[in-house]
């Protein structure tokens, strides 16, 4: 087959035999053709067939065309009929529309084509319209409004596409909807949508945005769609819940309510329901105004008559506004643990000698829900020592002894009770108090304490718990006249660091050799059944007793339970990242450090529930300070202050407990890397590089001021790092030179 590919009349011709051209006549099979574009691509080519009959000589034939959406035009004469094939565009070279061609067919008896046959000129009309494929983006629109406020709905953008560039206009349906910016033009593009709610009633409005394609008057609806709604008010948070996961966080909580109105403000009122118990929940306004501004209400509980367990309760706001009465809902859970009042000190240590005396001691009385009015009432075992003998939670308990009538040196004991009564449980806490009395003015005796030695010191009994590096035991001294008291065997393993009950009542003493704590019972000196711990990379250990409840902290994350004899596993948090440090008197702050590329500080709040059958809390207090140049460190009573070194000479680095943030250093000339608290809250500091300075410890008292310095070892000696203890009634120093004696030093 032989294509010729034609754009005027041509002398090609189509041979015959024979004569009679009057009788010859020219067809095609149709005269008129339509293409359309599919999803942007170029239609097919369409075939025609000429045909002259009858060919009885030979025909000169030519074909033209215009080329408004013709590609070309092909032909082949080698047969009768003959194909014509009739070739569009690409749309992408046309954009949208329509464009219309014709195609002559023309067949003559001579080449100049002076004379047609019959038929001859034929031409079929080309139709091809490219469709627009207008979309709109997104493909529909909604928008809100609540009856009363004075805020638009908004505008929202219609975004006009195609993949030509076609002419568009944009029209609405209804009214109620506007259209600004362009409202026509080239795609892409578009109109914003806006809706005027005014006048409409309650419920939804549905219209729609029409854009037509200029060139070919296709159309796309996008719908829009207007909900007029009664308003409504915006509490945040939509629910409250207090008590946290151990029914202790019982803070007040602030709820934002709004109206979504916008400036326009309206009345509200607000009902408590705590159905048919007590009235334990309350706000600090029922009434007021309102508007998109949010009104802030502070939330409050008030446990007082309630008892441990879940309560639950409800909030509803009121108002009226355009006709219409709205109501809100809050709902409000209260989880409590089990009510208590306890004494973070619960041993006290007193003296009564020649030249050292400290007979008087106050606690305070803290309440686990945080109340300030469960009344409690004391009372003390032995005469010599006499109490506050009522008060409430919060309050103080003050301690007095009395030693005329006591036997000297030797300890005298004494416990007082707390009994307290809220209306619905009742319980009680106790306060163990030890009392040295001494013939004799303190020893200035010394211990060799060796290599590597560990200690600690009692809280109610004037004892440090010594362990040598090489000893299987340890050895009890009076810290007052340097004397053997007794010695704790049958440990079974090499005792390592040791942690003491706040109390007094027992000393827990970690097994190096077999990674087992044993507690040992101080009345006895015999140890009692062992569990088995991590230890980390060390093995620092601490005692705590949060909300009342003691704990023993371990280096490698282990806390373990006295009461249960095991290690917990009700622990939300975890210390294992921390060598353990020290811990608030209180029981709310353990802190430790961490060694990274410097070491830094990192602290937690602790807290205990008896909730789930005991659960303990461990919150990070804010971003550990770099910078720690030991891991040596002392916290207050309260937890609100963190003592450690700066590792900036002459001063002692002070942090806020709650976010470990930086505060005014203590000023002491030298660096130290030893800090204790004392029982009355006096800061203990002392340093192993002041060997050649006049003074090597400091005694600051709770508000930071300096109260007096000391050397108390030989010119050139030192007190190792780490290694300061104070005596549980704040009197007496213990302190291991580096010579490895154990000195003690008197304190005013």
């Amino acid at each position: 087959m032989r294509w010729g590919l034609r754009l005027a009349l041509a002398s090609l011709w189509l041979s015959a035999c024979g004569s009679g051209a009057g009788d010859m006549h020219l067809s095609v099979d149709s005269t008129s053709i339509v293409f359309q574009d599919v999803s942007g691509k170029a239609p097919e080519a369409q075939l025609l067939s000429a045909r002259i009959r009858p060919l009885t000589q030979s025909v000169f034939v030519g074909i033209a065309f215009t080329q408004s959406g013709l590609e070309s035009v092909a032909y082949d004469l080698s047969g009768n009929p003959f194909p014509i094939l009739v070739t569009p565009k690409d749309p992408e070279a046309l954009g949208s529309g329509t464009q219309t061609d014709q195609v002559i067919i023309a067949a003559c008896v001579d080449e100049e084509c002076t004379q047609h046959i019959a038929g001859s000129p034929v031409i079929v009309d080309v139709t091809y319209t490219v469709r627009s494929y207008l979309t709109a983006e997104p493909a529909e629109l909604s928008f809100a409004h609540a009856l009363g406020s004075n805020a638009p709905p908004g505008s929202l953008p219609l975004s006009v596409q195609s993949p030509f560039a076609t002419h568009w206009s944009a029209s609405a349906s209804s009214s109620w909807i506007h259209l600004s910016g362009d409202t026509q033009g080239a795609a892409p593009g578009g109109p914003r949508v806006e809706v005027d709610p005014s006048g409409l009633p309650l419920g939804t409005h549905r219209g729609s945005v029409t854009l037509t394609a200029m060139e070919t008057g296709e159309t796309v609806d996008v719908p829009v769609t207007l909900r007029v709604k009664p308003a409504a008010f915006v509490p945040t948070p939509p629910t409250l819940s207090f008590g946290g996961q151990d029914g202790l966080e019982l803070s007040a909580k602030t709820l934002a309510l709004g109206l979504d109105t916008g400036s326009n403000a309206y009345d509200w009122t607000a009902v408590v329901d705590t159905g048919a118990g007590p009235q334990w929940l309350k706000l600090s306004s029922t009434s007021g105004e309102v508007s998109a501004s949010a009104t802030p209400i502070t939330v409050s509980v008030d446990p007082t008559a309630l008892k441990d367990g879940v309560h639950t309760a409800s909030l509803r706001f009121t108002s009226s506004v355009a006709g219409q009465t709205i109501t809100q809902d809050v709902p409000v859970s209260l989880l409590l643990a089990p009510h208590k009042l306890w004494v973070p000190d619960n041993g006290v240590g007193l003296v009564s000698m020649p030249s050292v005396s400290r007979l008087t001691h106050t606690v305070k009385v803290k309440d686990n829900w945080g109340l300030s009015t469960t009344p409690w009432t004391a009372s003390s075992d032995q005469p010599w020592l006499s109490v506050t003998p009522s008060g409430t939670g919060g309050g103080s308990l003050t301690l007095t002894a009395n030693p005329a009538s006591l036997a000297a040196d030797q300890i005298h004991y004494a416990t007082v009770t707390l009994g307290y009564d809220d209306g619905l449980v009742q319980g009680s806490e106790t306060v163990r108090v030890g009392l040295w009395v001494g013939s004799q003015p303190p020893s200035s005796q010394g211990l060799n304490a060796g290599l590597f030695p560990v200690f600690v010191t009692d809280p109610i009994r004037p004892y440090v718990y010594l362990r040598g590096s090489l000893d299987s035991s340890i050895s009890v001294y009076n810290l007052y006249t340097a004397g053997l008291v007794a010695q704790v065997t049958g440990l079974d393993g090499h005792p390592g660091r040791m942690a003491i009950s706040s109390d007094g009542s027992t000393l827990y003493v970690l097994i190096t050799s077999n990674n087992r704590i044993v507690p040992v019972d101080l009345s006895t000196f015999t140890g009692g059944a062992s569990s088995g711990v991590r230890t980390g990379n060390s093995y620092g250990i601490t005692y705590a007793r949060p909300n009342g409840h003691g704990l023993v902290l371990i280096n490698g994350g282990d806390i373990y339970d006295p009461a249960a004899g095991a290690v917990l596993t009700g622990v939300t948090g975890s210390l294992a990242d921390i060598f353990i440090g020290s811990a608030s008197l209180d029981g709310s702050l353990v802190c430790g450090s961490v060694l990274n590329f410097s070491t830094s500080l990192n602290c937690y709040g602790l807290r205990y529930s008896e909730i789930n059958g005991g659960l303990v809390t461990l919150t990070v207090r804010g971003a550990g300070p770099f910078g720690i140049a030991s891991i040596d460190l002392a916290i207050n009573q309260d937890g609100s202050r963190v003592y450690a070194f700066l590792g900036t000479p002459g001063a002692i680095a002070v942090y806020d407990g709650q976010t470990t943030g930086a505060l005014a250093p203590l000023a002491t000339g030298a660096s130290c890397d030893s800090f204790e608290v004392g029982p009355d809250d006096r800061i203990y500091a002392a340093s192993e590089f002041a060997r050649y300075d006049p003074k090597e410890l400091w005694v600051f008292d709770s508000a930071g001021t300096l109260l007096d310095s000391y050397r108390v070892t030989s010119e050139g000696d030192f007190i190792q790092g780490g290694q300061l203890k104070v005596s549980g009634d704040g009197r007496r120093l213990v302190v291991l030179t580096g010579d490895g004696v154990l000195k003690f030093v008197t304190m005013p």
